[in-house]
């Protein structure tokens, strides 16, 4: 069987879901947090879901990591990434 990891872009998430933003996102994930949607649609010119979609912003990186995948998306999400 094979499932899907990938990772996007800050500017790729502006489209994610319809609603949740780069500035969103720095709302509610401050660095060294992370945090996991379940069910979700990427949006844009083809609406892609449902996926989930594991966001995690590392001490010292710039921007969060958005990890997306057909799984659950968990701390096992990223550690299998």
């Amino acid at each position: 069987m094979f499932y899907f990891y990938f990772s996007m872009i800050s500017s790729a998430s502006q489209r994610l879901c319809g609603r949740i933003t780069n500035s969103y996102v720095s709302a509610i994930l401050s660095k060294g947090e992370t945090l996991f949607l379940q069910g979700i649609f990427l949006t844009g010119e083809d609406p892609a879901g449902p996926v989930n979609l594991a966001m995690t912003w590392k001490e010292g990186e710039d921007d969060p990591w958005y990890i997306v995948t057909d799984q659950a998306a968990n701390q096992g999400t990223l550690t299998d990434y």
